[in-house]
């Protein structure tokens, strides 16, 4: 998997990786990633107009760059793991909190249900999204609610439709 990092508009950390993809492709920075035959060219075009990378259709894994207290952003970061299932544009968005460990390829009942784009969030402190520092103090809805809502507010310029909010035990507290 070839793994891309960039910086948001909104001051966002992101790193992508592709996965679940079928042919290689060679973007202009001359990095190969993994493009599946009917790639969503506006997809592409929306990831390539933040930053030159290529993207395919299917699953796209990617990590936030979030601080620990979003009260005070010198206390320290963390690498957030983020899971896009894109679909199409003109479908509906299922914004997916995880209980604990996930950021989940696999699409939730909703997803299905709606025909939906699904953006899976693993929970803080869990799984791949921990700091190094486990001060157990920034572990709170309220700082996961900020986690949550940063994600939202880069993605939403991108997934304009509908969104909807899903989740389970931690994550459906969230939600």
């Amino acid at each position: 998997m070839t793994r891309t990092t960039f910086r948001l508009l909104s001051g966002l950390v992101l790193s992508v990786g592709l996965v679940a993809c079928q042919s290689p492709v060679e973007n202009s920075a001359g990095l190969e990633t993994r493009a599946s035959e009917g790639a969503s060219q506006g997809l592409l075009r929306q990831i390539e107009s933040i930053q030159d990378v290529s993207i395919g259709e299917a699953t796209i894994e990617m990590t936030f760059t979030q601080p620990v207290d979003h009260d005070d952003p010198e206390a320290g970061a963390f690498e957030q793991r983020v899971v896009l299932v894109h679909k199409g544009f003109d479908r509906p968005l299922v914004f997916w909190i995880e209980g604990y460990a996930g950021g989940t390829r696999r699409e939730q009942e909703l997803t299905r249900l709606l025909d939906a784009n699904q953006l899976s969030i693993e929970h803080r402190y869990f799984g791949e999204s921990t700091p190094e520092s486990m001060d157990w103090e920034y572990l709170t809805i309220r700082q996961a609610a900020a986690d949550h809502h940063r994600i939202a507010q880069a993605f939403k310029p991108i997934y304009t439709g509908k969104w909807v909010n899903s989740g389970i035990s931690k994550g459906g507290q969230t939600t």
